[in-house]
């Protein structure tokens, strides 16, 4: 797949992500797997477990497990790096969760560099405010409160690009 079209791929995976986040067994599935990673409810048991959550379960959430999860960009040193974590978490503790949960198949051109730090491999993304597109375009959500937890020094810069959609109105609020 050439770049054009892995961008384009990208970019209807991310359209959709939105529009698919109202089925109601995908947000049951992004929410189950939420309380799982949480601790809130038992890992799974079997084969085919990813960070204690049954693949069939991951794969039944689809792209509506992306907007449980805020993310923030930092820049240090001029490297950027985007860091996630469950959005529940985050309004229970006021931190980043060390847990990323099984989110990578969601951010196909990032890696994991640490807990919850992802590195952006898409040549598009040069910037602060590219990588927090590329973010939100994948369908995670930024926050001005997890930004500024973060790297407050970006926030402003971000904040203008960006629509701020941390609670978009068909998915259900975190309950805490």
């Amino acid at each position: 797949m050439n770049k054009k079209d892995q961008n384009q791929s990208l970019s209807d995976r991310a359209s959709n992500s939105f529009k698919k986040s109202s089925d109601r067994t995908q947000n049951a599935a992004a929410d189950k797997i939420i309380r799982i990673i949480m601790g809130e409810e038992a890992e799974s048991k079997g084969d085919n477990i990813n960070w204690g959550v049954d693949q069939d379960l991951i794969d039944q959430a689809g792209l509506a497990l992306a907007n449980r999860y805020y993310f923030g960009v930092i820049e240090e040193d001029d490297e950027l790096s985007v860091m996630t974590t469950p959005i529940k978490y985050f309004e229970q503790n006021g931190c980043c969760s060390d847990q990323t949960g099984p989110i990578s198949h969601l951010l196909p051109v990032c890696g994991e560099l640490a807990e919850s730090t992802w590195e952006c491999y898409d040549d598009n993304v040069k910037t602060v405010v590219d990588a927090a597109k590329h973010m939100q375009q994948n369908g995670f959500l930024w926050s001005k409160d997890f930004q500024n937890f973060l790297d407050s020094a970006q926030t402003e810069k971000i904040e203008k690009a960006l629509k701020q959609n941390s609670k978009p109105s068909d998915r259900p609020t975190p309950k805490i």
